[in-house]
């Protein structure tokens, strides 16, 4: 199985959503975003690029498919 997972909150940043996770690091979300919303702590699948040419040249998660919407994240994470 290719892809990996990752857990974390999501934030609207300069590139539109992100995901933040609990290790520090954040991934722009691109594909299939559909049911995302900023202020959610998610758990996604995909595939992490280390930047996406013509979209970001910031880490970046090519989401598959959404896992787990646990609600409300404990405490939002901080704006750009």
């Amino acid at each position: 199985r290719h892809g990996h997972s990752a857990t974390g909150c999501v934030a609207n940043g300069a590139n539109g959503l992100e995901l933040r996770t609990q290790e520090g690091q954040s991934y722009v979300l691109l594909s299939a975003t559909a049911g995302i919303k900023a202020g959610d702590r998610i758990k996604v699948s995909g595939s992490k690029k280390k930047k996406v040419d013509a979209v970001t040249d910031r880490p970046s998660l090519i989401v598959f498919q959404l896992e787990k919407d646990y609600g409300v994240c404990a405490v939002q994470p901080a704006g750009p």
